[in-house]
């Protein structure tokens, strides 16, 4: 995962530096300053894996004398007069590890044109590779020393007041307006900075290069409170992690490990956290099925239990149908008592011609039957009830026909046959 490092920062005189000074060691090479004949040569440095000089857009040829970096920037330093001007801006940042070299080029050169073509200055990028014993592998970055002044027509003209502290301030604006300079407040595309507007070109053109690399865009320039991130961010070490390497003591370095272990020890408390509530989550999960399945085994139970009462009642109501005078079927089984009575002498055949008659009603006249009294299902288990209770009988047949308008049916006798009484298929039950 790419890293996101950006960093601005000013060169001033009035810190005791200068922009030849800055540019002789970020291009690892040797400039003699014109102005105080202070020589610096850095030509022995090591790390320096790319320099290049980028000007406005247009302005590439108005100047070739400046395409040598000692006269570039002499030349800035001649255009400041104050003894505190600031002469020149330092703009790091990180590559990401991802990118070869090729790559890395290519994002600096496109952050350059990006930068000298929305101000108007001139920049000198140099690209660091890590060096030393004790070098992090990835740590390639860059500086990008420009002007504080644009450039145009082959000269440094205004200052850049778009990078001052506060941009927007409108006496500061109104003067230079009134000077006719250009409202530079519009170079900022509405962001409160241009330091912000910076961090943004950096992440949008370092994401790119990482997309067109083929790797995930994973440049960041939020905080980590703004990503929602339970984290403390460490700070800048600058010459403390240089010398924390040399066995010296650094404040900056000793705070940022205190920092790393906070929120190593943060991170380990999420993963925990994390595990215990996918824990959570599945135990609910498996409760709410266990939940489930306890309703289906009552509901099984309960309707298990109401069809064997239904049964039984069907039951009941064909061997004593005078109790339930509110029955169509219990009506019909009255009026064939005298025929059963008729029919049948002794006693333990009752229950083989109660049998016969309540398969006839139900193989023939199951349609006419009233469903508000005796539903579908309660037949059902009423077949299955006289099957295992009363066993298959093969007594002539004796059609029976009703009325389920009211209570007093009236019942007819049919031709008799001589065939087998039959469960109708409606019910899907196995033959008596």
């Amino acid at each position: 995962m790419a890293i996101y490092h950006a960093h601005l920062k000013s060169i001033s005189r009035a810190d005791g530096r200068s922009a030849t000074g800055s540019i002789a060691y970020r291009a690892g090479c040797k400039v003699v300053d014109e102005r105080t004949g202070i020589e610096f040569d850095y030509s022995r440095k090591k790390g320096i894996e790319h320099t290049e000089i980028f000007f406005p857009l247009g302005e590439e040829l108005s100047r070739p004398d400046l395409h040598d970096t000692s006269a570039l920037w002499n030349e800035v330093e001649k255009r400041e007069t104050k003894s505190n001007a600031q002469v020149a801006r330092d703009f790091e940042f990180s590559f990401p590890h991802e990118l070869d070299a090729e790559q890395r080029q290519q994002m600096l050169s496109m952050f350059c044109q990006w930068l000298t073509k929305n101000h108007g200055v001139v920049a000198q990028g140099c690209i660091h590779a890590p060096h030393g014993k004790d070098a992090d592998d990835r740590n390639y970055h860059a500086h990008i020393l420009f002007s504080t002044r644009r450039f145009e027509g082959g000269q440094f003209t205004e200052k850049t007041r778009e990078f001052s502290k506060r941009p927007y301030d409108e006496k500061e604006l109104e003067k230079h307006l009134a000077k006719g300079g250009e409202d530079y407040t519009k170079r900022l595309n509405g962001r409160k900075n241009a330091t912000e507007l910076l961090r943004e070109a950096y992440e949008k053109i370092g994401n790119k290069c990482l997309a067109d690399a083929g790797f995930e865009p994973t440049l960041d320039r939020r905080s980590y409170a703004e990503r929602g991130i339970d984290k403390e961010p460490t700070v800048h070490e600058g010459a403390g992690r240089a010398m924390s390497k040399r066995g010296l003591q650094s404040d900056t370095h000793d705070k940022n490990i205190e920092i790393i272990e906070r929120n190593k020890t943060l991170s380990e408390l999420d993963i925990e956290i994390e595990a215990s509530s996918a824990l959570l989550s599945r135990l609910d999960v498996e409760y709410d099925d266990l939940r489930e399945l306890q309703t289906q085994i009552q509901q099984q139970f309960f309707n298990n239990a109401q069809m064997q009462k239904r049964a039984e009642k069907v039951l009941d109501m064909c061997l004593r149908p005078e109790e339930f005078p509110d029955s169509a079927l219990c009506c019909e089984l009255v009026d064939q008592k005298q025929d059963l009575n008729r029919r049948f002498i002794k006693q333990d055949e009752i229950r083989e011609a109660i049998a016969e008659i309540a398969l006839d009603i139900i193989s023939e006249e199951i349609g006419k039957i009233d469903l508000a009294v005796v539903e579908k299902h309660e037949l059902q288990a009423f077949t299955d009830h006289l099957r295992k209770e009363l066993g298959d009988y093969s007594k002539e047949e004796m059609m029976i026909t009703y009325q389920t308008e009211n209570s007093a049916a009236v019942s007819e006798k049919v031709a008799e046959t001589s065939k087998k009484p039959e469960i109708r298929n409606d019910y899907n039950s196995p033959e008596l």
